[in-house]
C-alpha cells in the first residue's frame, strides 16, 4: 500500500498516510466515538486499535470507520476473543489476536501488538524489522526509539496513568510525526 493517490498535473503523487491509534477502550463505546470523530476531522486514512475493546459494540462502532481498519486482542478481550473476531470479520476489518502488521509506504511496516506480551514485543524491538511497533495495555502514553524502530503507545481511552488523560495519537508516516490527542 503506497498511502492514498492523488493526481496533480496528470501526475499520480502520494500523500500523507495518517494513522490513527487507539488502545484499552474496555468497552467505552462514546469515547470510542469522539476519538474516531477526531480521526475523520483529521482526515485520517487508517485506524488501529492497540487490544483491550473488550466489547462487541466497540467493535461494531470501528466497523463503521471508512478506510482500512487493524484490531489486535488484548488480555482483557480474551474471554470475548470469540465474538470480538466474528464481528472484526463481519466488520470487513484485519484481526489478529496476537500481533498485526500494516503495510506502509516503501515496502515498510507498522506492527501492533496489546504489549502484555513482554517476550514478543521485546523480540520485535530487538528485529528491527519494523518501522513503528504500536502497543498498549499499560494506559501510559510512550514515544520512543529503539534501535530503528519508534516505539508508540497512544496511552488509553478508559483508565489512563500517564498522562492522566484519555489519549489517542495519529502518526504522519512520511513526516514521520506523531500529534497526541485528548478524548474528552
Amino acid at each position: 500500500m503506497n498511502g492514498p493517490r492523488h493526481r496533480l498535473n496528470n501526475e499520480e503523487v502520494c500523500v500523507d498516510m495518517l494513522i490513527g491509534i487507539v488502545s484499552d477502550t474496555h468497552g467505552k463505546t462514546k469515547r470510542l466515538a469522539r476519538a474516531m470523530d477526531i480521526f475523520r476531522d483529521r482526515c485520517v486514512d487508517v485506524l488501529v486499535h492497540c487490544g483491550d475493546i473488550v466489547s462487541k459494540k466497540c467493535v461494531k462502532q470501528l466497523a463503521t470507520w471508512p478506510g482500512e481498519v487493524y484490531l489486535v486482542a488484548g488480555n482483557m478481550d480474551r474471554p470475548h476473543l470469540e465474538a470480538i473476531e466474528h464481528q472484526a470479520e463481519a466488520g470487513g476489518m484485519h484481526f489478529a489476536r496476537n500481533f498485526i502488521t500494516v503495510p506502509l509506504e516503501n515496502d515498510a511496516y507498522l506492527a501492533a501488538t496489546h504489549g502484555h506480551l513482554d517476550t514478543l514485543l521485546q523480540e520485535w524491538l530487538e528485529l528491527e524489522r519494523f518501522e513503528y511497533i504500536c502497543c498498549g495495555h499499560t494506559h501510559s502514553r510512550e514515544d520512543r526509539r529503539v534501535g530503528s524502530t519508534r516505539l508508540l503507545n497512544p496511552g488509553a481511552l478508559n483508565n489512563p496513568k500517564k498522562p492522566q488523560r484519555h489519549t489517542v495519537i495519529i502518526l504522519d508516516t512520511l513526516k514521520d510525526a506523531v500529534e497526541e490527542i485528548e478524548v474528552d
